[in-house]
């Protein structure tokens, strides 16, 4: 797993949003974006955005 903080290219994002990427040997990854800063990232977000099917971009 990694998580970056990039700079967000959609309008609704605050300037920085939060990438993080999940690789398993043998699976298929996936990547879960937070529209925050990586200060911002609270455990209740990731789960939150995680349960969400539409924040997974695949």
């Amino acid at each position: 797993m990694t998580v970056s903080e990039i700079d967000c290219r959609d309008m609704k994002c605050p300037g920085k949003e939060t990438i993080v990427l999940v690789m398993e040997q043998g699976r298929k990854g996936w990547i879960l974006r937070l529209l925050v800063p990586i200060d911002q990232v609270t455990q209740e977000l990731v789960d939150r955005r995680a349960r969400d099917p539409a924040a997974q971009v695949r």
